[in-house]
């Protein structure tokens, strides 16, 4: 009796360790280590910081988020970027349980699908009312 319940705890040990190398393994073979793959998101995150900067200084101009991304071309933007895969990026609400309290801005990353996981994730940056102040000297 006392043998078996040993088996038993040998078997489960045995098939978490399996489980977790096969998580380990997986994870490592991911291309996130690729230092295109990350100099493709730094340079999204960079573009986004700057469309969100130009998209509060729309707000704190027009008191209302533009529908678009492109009615900040030319007077924020010089020009509107598209993603490092090709893409253009996104302004929307959807996440937003309060409509016109915020907007997200972003990039469907490698992939160009909503909600990748991963090195496919988006990238997203937020534009929250609550945090906002038009009246600070940087903007």
């Amino acid at each position: 009796m006392r043998k078996q319940q040993n088996q038993k705890q040998i078997v489960i040990i045995g098939t978490i360790l399996t489980i977790m190398l096969s998580l380990w393994s997986m994870q490592s073979q991911l291309p996130t280590s690729d230092p295109k793959i990350k100099q493709k998101y730094k340079q999204a995150t960079l573009d986004l910081k700057q469309i969100k900067n130009a998209t509060i200084i729309f707000y704190c101009k027009h008191s209302t988020f533009p529908d678009s991304l492109d009615e900040l071309v030319p007077n924020m933007l010089k020009e509107l970027p598209r993603d490092p895969w090709g893409n253009m990026y996104i302004i929307t609400s959807l996440a937003w349980r309060i409509k016109g309290s915020g907007k997200d801005i972003l990039s469907m990353g490698a992939d160009g699908k909503r909600s990748g996981k991963g090195w496919k994730r988006d990238i997203i940056t937020r534009v929250d009312l609550k945090n906002l102040d038009c009246n600070e000297t940087n903007i």
